[in-house]
């Protein structure tokens, strides 16, 4: 009776985790991370092989079982517009605080979120405009989020919505029509 007790619960695992479209999309990206951990050195590809599966199952099983989904290749391609941002902003927050011919103009306006302020999307959203430079999330309500920024003259909405767009496409998440007002 163990023995059928133990199949059965491989099968409805197997159901589970193995059945969903994302797996594909989860092995590559699982795959990629492996590569970079091995610094692209392939010396026991079964191990490889294991690893991937196993990380890509459990990403996917997990992404189920707590309500949200993550996109593989949508994190993928967040990756690089994510570095770019940060390295423009870096580089921008540095000209400004030693060029007087760029000076700070801090200034706070409020975005109101597209994405549904109750996600794991949106606390992602959050989280990431305080970690890119010159964008601090300064507090976070009902009606949406206040931002302070370096430089006020500056399309620091478009950035935000360009920045939300990224995060919506990582989540699979929809976004709302645009709604604005400026603090």
């Amino acid at each position: 009776m163990l023995g059928f007790a133990a199949v059965r619960a491989l099968q409805q695992w197997c159901v589970i985790v193995l059945v969903p479209k994302r797996l594909p999309g989860w092995t590559v990206a699982m795959a990629v991370v492996w590569l970079v951990l091995v610094d692209g050195e392939l010396r026991s590809p079964v191990l490889a092989f294991v690893v991937v599966v196993a990380a890509a199952a459990t990403a996917t099983r997990l992404g189920t079982a707590i309500g949200w989904t993550l996109r593989p290749l949508g994190a993928l391609r967040f990756v690089p517009f994510f570095v770019r941002a940060s390295l423009l902003g870096g580089i921008d927050v540095i000209i400004r605080a030693v060029a007087p011919s760029r000076p700070l103009a801090p200034d706070f306006l409020t975005y109101r979120l597209r994405l549904d302020p109750q996600s794991v999307a949106a606390t992602f959203f959050v989280y990431l405009v305080s970690l890119l430079p010159g964008t601090l999330s300064a507090e976070v309500g009902p009606d949406g989020m206040v931002v302070h920024v370096v430089d006020g003259a500056r399309s620091n909405r478009e950035d935000l919505q360009r920045l939300e767009r990224r995060v919506a496409e990582v989540f699979g998440a929809e976004l709302d029509e645009p709604k604005e007002a400026r603090a």
